[in-house]
């Protein structure tokens, strides 16, 4: 696949000023792809040496293993509903999560506590869902970049493509349920930048492109600030759906209870 992010802005108008607007300073891709060698890296002809080059990019094993939390805070930009939305989300090891959403109207939360999935909404209530899918427990995972073969019974590598104006190794990636999506990573620099899926909706068959930038050292490791979700039909360009701004980055920082489920949650989970 052929993609520019670059060509699904222009496309958007008010999306691209939207966008733009929203960029915070940080170290970009293209300074951190300055900073490597001008020696082309060698060609990788595996999906495990795809990976291996990813966790090295992102820091190496050792360094990712030392953090232990992280905890984040920046905008949504949702294009279709013309909003901005504070976010915050706080991960931890080995898979906790919360993550909380300032609507216009009212704040949503939900989140992770190691064995269920849990939300609150003002309107709905408490809600308790119960073990996550496979597909959910990778992104839970806090070590998510070392334990790809924990997750995916498939990983093969596609070859090399151009997305988002750079060329890439594509792999593409079978879940143990049998979803299959590709992920992009970064010839030059090993950075995974994006990935893309097919869905099944009302309206017919759509993918789903997720493009990640602003990559910046924090504490050793590598974190992309921005991750932009663009979609299409069959036969459509990709336009821009939300844009996702990171503007505070920390490891390390949390505690225990800054994990804990809300009140309302806890009641349910207490007399289950």
């Amino acid at each position: 696949m052929v993609f520019s992010l670059r060509n699904g802005l222009a496309r958007g108008g008010l999306v691209f000023a939207a966008a733009a607007a929203l960029l915070v300073s940080g170290q970009s891709f293209a300074r951190i792809a300055d900073a490597e060698s001008e020696d082309a890296p060698a060609e990788l002809t595996s999906a495990r040496a795809v990976l291996d080059a990813y966790i090295e990019a992102i820091g190496g094993e050792e360094r990712l293993r030392s953090m232990q939390t992280l905890h984040l805070k920046g905008v949504i930009e949702d294009m279709r509903a013309e909003r901005v939305m504070p976010l915050e989300i706080r991960t931890g090891a080995p898979d906790l999560q919360v993550m909380r959403i300032e609507f216009p109207d009212r704040e949503r939360i939900g989140g992770h506590d190691g064995r269920v999935t849990w939300a609150f909404d003002p309107l709905l209530g408490p809600q308790v869902f119960g073990p996550p899918d496979t597909e959910a427990r990778f992104n839970f995972d806090f070590y998510a970049p070392l334990h790809y073969y924990d997750y995916f019974d498939d990983i093969a590598l596609v070859g090399v493509e151009r997305f988002d104006g750079r060329d890439c190794y594509k792999l593409m990636l079978e879940s143990r349920t049998g979803l299959v999506h590709n992920e992009y990573f970064d010839k030059k620099t090993g950075l995974r930048v994006g990935k893309d899926r097919i869905v099944t909706t009302r309206s017919g068959r759509v993918q789903i492109i997720n493009v990640y930038s602003d990559w910046e050292r924090i504490d050793g490791v590598s974190v992309s600030r921005q991750e932009t979700e663009l979609q299409a039909g069959p036969g459509e360009q990709p336009q821009v759906m939300q844009v996702i701004i990171l503007e505070e980055i920390a490891f390390n920082t949390l505690e225990a209870d800054d994990f804990l489920p809300v009140k309302e949650v806890r009641e349910i989970m207490n007399n289950r």
